[in-house]
């Protein structure tokens, strides 16, 4: 389809108009020409119309000169559009294909980085294999003397372990660690040791020794709760001994304060009943049937104040009492504390007051 913006119809244009305005002169002047009331040799009688005529052809060519611009002005905004749209075309064009291009170059760059990815991990894989394998050979190698960055010298070195932490040996005098910072400068390269895999391995060598001292703290919190009822249980048993032995001491001083007053209560039974020099009582004669009475005296006198003592004791009965009755205070007062710690040791224990006498 044909432009209608396109040059050569802005030169047709022009060329219309021009023509127009040239037909316009030529009617006009043939118009005078043939003006029966217009001499040409003197326009004298037509002055004001040809002014009229005059000036409406200027105002028509005014006209046409503005229509004139005006297309030109559309021309040029059309000729700027078409260019700017031709160049947006363009601009689009390049910008899809840079789109696919960078599409493949970030399918290259993916693939790229997962080759590089893979090399670093086989060289890492490999790089450690290979550090493993120089420690594990290095474990028995022996040195007459090494001296650590500190100064201090080890005679008979003999490498007993390689680890992240440091180089484990046995030397003359005995047996150490020599650390990152301790052990010679040559032994870090020989060993390939990092920074990086020193400080990893102390922090979880940390957490290893945290969790050990965690374990080791509930393993005696356990054992002190399993000792704690054992000699809780143990001392259970031996209040319950105390207290069993206590309560056979309590009932026999109770027993013995009782037989002894039993023993001064028939003496001065006695003693009261041989005060009187004589005594008559009647007794049966079966030979004739009838009572005799009779008198009784005693063979010695014994009076209310005497006392006697104990056989095979120096102490008197009254004493004798006095001792056990005490025995049996001290007994009760110890009962009743041994009592107290058992039923706090032991809940289900039930105290019992002990035995009045």
């Amino acid at each position: 389809m044909k432009n209608p913006f396109a040059s050569d119809d802005s030169s047709t244009f022009l060329a219309f108009l021009t023509g127009m305005i040239v037909l316009v002169f030529v009617a006009l002047s043939l118009s005078l020409f043939t003006d029966n009331n217009i001499q040409l040799p003197k326009f004298s009688g037509s002055s004001a119309k040809l002014r009229g005529v005059n000036d409406h052809l200027h105002r028509e060519i005014n006209a046409l000169e503005v229509r004139l611009l005006a297309y030109e002005r559309q021309q040029i905004q059309s000729a700027e559009h078409l260019k700017a749209a031709k160049l947006r075309m363009e601009l689009e064009q390049q910008l899809v294909s840079a789109n696919k291009e960078i599409v493949i170059l970030q399918n290259l760059i993916n693939e790229a980085e997962e080759s590089i990815k893979l090399i670093t991990q086989s060289k890492q894989t490999y790089r450690l294999q290979y550090r493993d394998h120089v420690r594990m050979i290095a474990v028995g190698v022996t040195y007459d003397t090494i001296t650590n960055t500190s100064g201090k010298v080890y005679e008979n070195v003999r490498i007993s372990e390689v680890t992240p932490l440091g180089v484990s040996i046995s030397h003359k005098t005995g047996a150490t660690r020599l650390n990152f910072g301790d052990m010679p400068v040559e032994w870090r390269g020989q060993f390939m040791f990092t920074a990086n895999e020193v400080a990893e391995a102390t922090v979880l060598e940390q957490k290893r020794l945290q969790k050990i001292g965690r374990e080791m703290a509930l393993q005696r919190k356990e054992m002190q709760k399993v000792s704690a009822a054992k000699s809780r249980v143990k001392e259970i048993a031996r209040l319950r001994s105390q207290i069993a032995s206590l309560e056979l001491k309590y009932a026999s001083a109770g027993i013995e304060a009782r037989l002894a007053q039993s023993k001064i209560a028939s003496q001065s039974a006695l003693a009261q009943s041989r005060a009187f020099s004589r005594s008559a009582y009647r007794r049966y004669d079966s030979s004739t049937g009838y009572y005799t009475s009779y008198s009784y005296k005693p063979r010695y006198r014994i009076t209310a104040a005497t006392k006697k003592s104990v056989p095979g004791s120096l102490e008197t009965w009254e004493q004798r009492v006095i001792r056990y009755q005490r025995a049996a205070v001290r007994y009760s007062s110890k009962l009743s504390s041994l009592k107290s710690q058992l039923a706090s040791l032991d809940p289900t224990y039930s105290e019992l007051p002990p035995v009045q006498n």
